[in-house]
């Protein structure tokens, strides 16, 4: 799994009024939360060669079942940059939908070999794919190490060898700052499902960042939380509120906000994913 970490700068637009007496006094009852917030899955895939010498990718278990998938091929060592002379996609593979929670997804080969004596060639890359959700925005990615060796054997046909592929793991995304606005007497915080201030673990793309909202005056309540504004430099603010996110709690003194969100907010200094 490609770790990450906070997100740069969140804030929160929030309205409060004053409720007739009694004022609430307690946080909102516990109920179901974050079970509408949707689940993004990407496993990594099973490839092989095939009879074109070429390299398949077979993906399986997507969630969404007709998940919005993109491809890439990339260089081996740290799944960015260039790939090799000769490894490319086969035409029309870079973005898919999933059926059925699968797909499959060719690598054309580009094979030099001389066919008139025996002997082998080794091609390495990294197929890199992300899951995006309906607005075409990234949501969770991961890359698969792939190396593969085709052989001209004693009858001096080409053959699909060996393959092996590895899960990249890539570096630690680089700790950045979260920050929540105060606006009329509230304050944001970042916490867990229970509302528990939580300053770690760093936040991991495709997992959900819960914010609290906490009025400060037991006479103001939390009636609607506007916006949900995510920025990082460098990359357009986006209110996140009409995305995956849902709330819970709104005409209390205590909010819940529940979000996952996109790839591109995010930092990393070492592989800019």
């Amino acid at each position: 799994m490609i770790h990450a970490l906070l997100l740069q700068s969140a804030t929160a637009q929030i309205t409060t009024t004053t409720p007739p007496s009694p004022s609430p006094t307690n946080a909102p009852p516990p109920l179901p939360f974050g079970q509408n917030i949707k689940t993004y899955t990407l496993l990594a895939p099973v490839c092989s060669t095939t009879a074109e010498d070429n390299v398949k990718c077979d993906f399986t278990g997507i969630a969404p079942a007709t998940g919005n998938l993109a491809f890439s091929v990339t260089a081996y060592t740290d799944c960015t940059g260039a790939a090799e002379v000769g490894v490319s996609l086969s035409t029309g593979a870079t973005t898919a939908t999933a059926v059925d929670g699968a797909h499959s997804v060719t690598i054309d080969i580009a094979t030099t070999t001389d066919l008139t004596v025996e002997s082998s060639e080794e091609f390495k890359f990294c197929l890199l794919t992300s899951l995006k959700d309906d607005s075409g925005k990234e949501v969770i990615y991961q890359g698969q190490k792939i190396q593969s060796t085709f052989t001209v054997g004693f009858d001096f046909n080409l053959g699909g060898g060996d393959i092996t592929t590895e899960q990249y793991d890539g570096p630690l995304f680089n700790e950045g700052s979260w920050s929540g606005g105060k606006t009329y007497g509230v304050t944001a915080r970042r916490c867990d499902i229970n509302r528990k201030y939580i300053t770690s673990p760093p936040l991991a793309i495709g997992t959900t960042l819960f914010i609290c909202l906490d009025s400060t005056d037991a006479n103001t309540v939390i009636q609607t939380v506007e916006t949900l504004v995510v920025s990082k430099t460098g990359v357009t603010p986006s209110n996140v509120l009409n995305a995956n996110t849902e709330l819970q709690g709104e005409g209390t003194i205590a909010v819940t906000i529940g979000t996952r969100p996109y790839v591109e907010f995010f930092e990393d200094t070492t592989t800019n994913l």
